[in-house]
């Protein structure tokens, strides 16, 4: 019968070589997981690049405009940009409540704005 230090070190041995070939599988299915959601993430940029240059095209040359873009989007997606509070309260004129917030930020930034300019006490001759 062998001594048990050599069992022990063969199961041992066995252990880290199962341990690492485990760790191959997990390191190749997580990657194969990876490409595939990299692919989907890319395959909607494009569908997204190739619906915004379709849109690109149809500029309204008058006014140098570009139609709203999120008139495609699904029921799920939000979109960032849009805010529906502003064309409700203002029977959909967008552009003058905008006009109206940038006015009041700017007036909040100039109040607290504050400016320490002490006197030029010194000559320029060195």
């Amino acid at each position: 019968m062998p001594p048990r230090r050599v069992i022990n070190q063969c199961r041992a041995a066995e252990e880290d070589k199962l341990d690492r070939r485990i760790e191959q599988i997990m390191d190749t299915r997580l990657g194969v997981a990876l490409e595939r959601r990299l692919d989907v993430v890319v395959d909607r940029l494009a569908e997204r690049m190739g619906a915004l240059m379709e849109a690109r095209q149809e500029v309204d040359l008058r006014h140098d405009r570009v139609p709203k873009s999120n008139a495609d989007l699904e029921d799920g997606e939000y979109d960032s940009f849009s805010n529906e509070d502003e064309t409700k309260s203002d029977g959909g004129n967008c552009r003058r409540s905008r006009l109206q917030t940038v006015e009041t930020d700017q007036r909040r930034w100039e109040t607290s704005l504050r400016t320490d300019i002490p006197e030029f006490q010194w000559g320029l001759q060195p």
